[in-house]
């Protein structure tokens, strides 16, 4: 994997231990080591489309983004969120309510990690 340009820390391998290893050998087949391959492209793709859409709200360039451009943003997906929903899904990032969230505090709202 590492030829191939990814590492695959073993803390994000055991997050899918029994989904990848389904009969429990300690070993994997082919189709199992790809479908690894395919998580962790994807997952590696996902970070960097998230990052590009921080780095575009992040207008001033301050590494953090105002949480009424979040708010604009999660009122425009679609999603049948409320005001009380928007507000806590903010507070639960912004948690000292400065306003202001940086890259770790946007992926988690935008992941739900």
């Amino acid at each position: 994997m590492k030829d191939l340009g990814h590492s695959i820390k073993s803390d994000w391998l055991e997050k899918f231990e029994d989904e990848i290893d389904t009969e429990g050998t300690g070993f994997i087949e082919f189709e199992e080591f790809c479908d690894i391959v395919k998580r962790k492209m994807q997952e590696e793709e996902d970070e960097r489309e998230l990052k590009e859409i921080f780095r575009v709200l992040d207008k001033e360039k301050k590494g953090e983004v105002d949480v009424n451009e979040l708010r604009w943003i999660l009122k425009s997906l679609g999603d049948d969120l409320t005001e009380e929903d928007i507000d806590d899904m903010i507070a639960d990032v912004d948690t000292d309510g400065s306003g202001w969230v940086d890259y770790e505090e946007f992926a988690k709202l935008m992941l739900g990690d």
